[in-house]
C-alpha cells in the first residue's frame, strides 16, 4: 500500500525542508537523527511504536522522499 499526503504551510521552502529533514523531533516523535542525502536512514518512535525510513530522493530546500522500511505500529493506550 502506498501512502501519500499533501499539505500546505505558511513558511519558506528552506524552513519547511529543515523541519522535515533536521527537526522532526520538534513536531513529530522521538527521532534518532536528521537526514542529509539519498540513502540516509532514520527512525522515529512514539513509546514502543516506531517507524524506520530511508531517503530515496533529496534535493536541498526542494524535495525529500522517504520510504518506510520497517516499523512496529503498536501504540500504548493511555
Amino acid at each position: 500500500m502506498d501512502y501519500k499526503k499533501e499539505i500546505t504551510f505558511q513558511v519558506s521552502p528552506k524552513e519547511l525542508f529543515n523541519a522535515i529533514t533536521q527537526e522532526l523531533e520538534l513536531w513529530w516523535g522521538k527521532t534518532d537523527k536528521g537526514v542529509y542525502e539519498v540513502g540516509d536512514e532514520f527512525k522515529t518512535s512514539f513509546g514502543k511504536a516506531y517507524w524506520k525510513f530511508r531517503i530515496l530522493k533529496f534535493v536541498p530546500d526542494q524535495v525529500v522522499v522517504w520510504e518506510c522500511i520497517d516499523g512496529q505500529p503498536e501504540f500504548e493506550h493511555e
